[in-house]
């Protein structure tokens, strides 16, 4: 909600395991282990979640750990010392994982200072050190409130043990004022101009990705399905985007997608290449940015296909109960659970003209951000011939 926040939630997802009293802490671990569990927690722009996964005999105890975990807390300075150097640990690890490393200097160029401070999960080591548990307490207190939690079980549990076993481990939490109600709008400026920015790592191919503002959830919520057609679209294995980069040989892999947030949701185009090939590459790059806003760029038929292809991925996707549970968590939190019931149909119900509307008012025109990752050596014998061709990038 503010800067001085920057990387708070990740910090308390790390101390929700690591209470002060040393006994819970050690029966938290020994439950965990007698589930047979595997566990983990995340920190998004948007949700901070917490999961088992446990064989389906133990979904009930495995609630109720859960429950003991979220509601209890009783931070210690000691646990805070030891958390702020595994957060600080994870931080530095990021900086040195080329993937990481992308998204982390993509993040910050297309979100800006202002964007960015407010952006930014995970943190930065400054504010990590500067957490204290007085504010790890209040932030906690805001937040950790069952009106603004959900619990998912997905498996093979029937709905009423599920329930039942919710209400055992959850009943008593008190309900407070909903948190989400006081939190500003996130005020995002557009990008005053076209961001460039090499990153240099050791890896053997040429990553180009390219990002836009696109839609927020909370005030744009027709374009968000609009979005994920027009990325389909551009995915189609014989769409021009395909034929023209990846069928002729200049490419790897290209692909487009739209990550649906309440508070501004990039639009992103991810191109894979060999050095070799860099140079051809980044030129037919630029020139299909300009096709992809093209008014024939794509048919009534493209939309059918695209999104009968949604459809057949999001079946895929609820197949597996770990990224199913991933999928309802993000709907639910950036915008609501009606989302996801009522997505298919509302992906149905886009027409070509509404993808082109998406189109012109988040493409067409509009500044981007580009981060090139490549090796020192790329860098060296090719930098000066990419930076020209990116320099000459444009969506009109």
């Amino acid at each position: 909600t503010s800067e001085s926040l920057n990387g708070l939630p990740h910090l308390l997802e790390h101390m929700l395991f690591q209470q002060e009293d040393r006994a819970f802490t050690s029966s938290l671990s020994k439950r965990i282990s007698d589930l047979d569990a595997s566990w983990n927690a995340a920190t998004a722009e948007e949700t901070v979640r917490y999961y088992f996964t446990v064989p389906a005999r133990n979904t009930a105890a495995a609630i109720e750990v859960l429950g003991d975990m979220v509601r209890r807390v009783n931070f210690s300075e000691r646990a805070l010392t030891a958390e702020k150097r595994v957060v600080r640990g994870e931080l530095e690890r990021r900086a040195g994982e080329p993937s990481l490393l992308l998204r982390t200097t993509a993040d910050r160029q297309l979100w800006t200072d202002a964007g960015w401070a407010r952006k930014n999960a995970g943190g930065n080591v400054l504010s990590v050190n500067d957490a204290s548990l007085q504010r790890l307490r209040t932030h906690y207190e805001t937040f950790y409130l069952p009106n603004n939690a959900i619990l998912i079980v997905t498996g093979d549990v029937s709905a009423d043990d599920a329930f039942a076993a919710a209400e055992k481990a959850f009943g008593g939490w008190k309900k407070g004022d909903d948190p989400m109600a006081k939190v500003e709008p996130l005020e995002i400026p557009p990008l005053a101009a076209i961001s460039r920015e090499f990153v240099t790592s050791d890896v053997r191919d040429v990553t180009f990705l390219i990002r836009w503002h696109g839609p927020s959830a909370l005030s744009a919520r027709d374009a968000t399905y609009a979005a994920d057609v027009f990325a389909g679209i551009v995915n189609l294995p014989l769409s021009g985007t395909q034929k023209r980069l990846v069928d002729s040989g200049l490419f790897e892999s290209v692909s487009m997608s739209y990550t649906t947030r309440r508070f501004v949701g990039p639009i992103e185009l991810i191109a894979r290449t060999t050095p070799e090939k860099a140079g051809a590459a980044a030129g037919a790059l630029g020139r299909e940015l300009r096709q992809l806003v093209a008014t024939d760029y794509f048919s009534a038929e493209d939309v059918q296909f695209a999104q009968k292809r949604q459809r057949v991925f999001r079946a895929f996707a609820t197949e597996s109960a770990a990224s199913m549970n991933d999928l309802v968590a993000d709907f639910w939190a950036s915008v609501d659970l009606n989302y996801y019931r009522s997505y298919f149909d509302q992906i149905e119900s886009r027409g070509a003209t509404e993808i082109s509307d998406f189109v012109n008012t988040y493409l067409k025109g509009k500044n981007f951000a580009v981060t090139v990752l490549l090796s020192p050596e790329v860098q060296t014998e090719l930098g000066a011939r990419l930076r020209t061709s990116i320099n000459a990038w444009r969506v009109p």
